[in-house]
């Protein structure tokens, strides 16, 4: 699946213009990960707040459990 950073969100697709961050399609744990890395970070070549991770996580897998 890949991400791309509009403005202040990333937004998944495969066609939207700009850097993209690639991770696996449909892995929480995957996306979770690359959260806690900084691979966000290192995709874009900015820096990419948590919050702004967190957010596209939770749009795309729903809220977190617990």
């Amino acid at each position: 699946m890949r991400f791309v950073l509009c403005g202040d969100e990333i937004t998944p697709g495969r066609n939207e213009q700009g850097r993209g961050a690639w991770l696996c399609a449909g892995s929480p744990a995957c996306l979770a990960l690359a959260a806690k890395s900084g691979a966000f970070s290192r995709a874009f070549k900015t820096a990419v707040p948590p919050a702004v991770v967190e957010e596209a996580a939770a749009r795309l897998l729903g809220p977190p459990a617990g």
